[in-house]
């Protein structure tokens, strides 16, 4: 009866996880965003430093002048001083059962490190 409810707990585990997983993989469903977390989340500077580009009147939206508040859709042009910014890429993260002999370390003199065997 225990080693059922153990493995009834586990199976519970792991579809969360799965769950987690679906719902962190899918496209964001948000229609727009704010300007400001725009220009943060490409990593050119932060909310705050955001605002005063907008406040300074170097931030346009499609060719206009952008204005606090203002809301960024996904095909949108967002333009700092003249220069287009962009979104980052997502990162993508590797999960590897490594085996044994392989060392833990990108120096490439070393025969059996881990870049040369995930082959990056």
């Amino acid at each position: 009866m225990l080693t059922k409810l153990i493995k009834q707990d586990l199976v519970n585990r792991v579809d969360a996880f799965i769950s987690v997983i679906s719902i962190q993989s899918r496209p964001s469903i948000h229609m727009d965003t704010s300007l400001n977390k725009y220009i943060s989340e490409t990593g050119f500077c932060s909310r705050r430093d955001a605002d005063k580009y907008i406040e300074q009147g170097r931030v346009s939206i499609n060719g206009k002048e952008a204005y606090k508040g203002n809301r960024v859709r996904e095909n949108d042009v967002v333009l700092v001083d003249g220069e287009p910014i962009r979104k980052k890429k997502a990162p993508v993260y590797l999960v590897l059962n490594k085996p044994k002999g392989i060392t833990c370390i990108t120096d490439q003199s070393d025969k059996t490190n881990i870049i040369d065997y995930v082959n990056l």
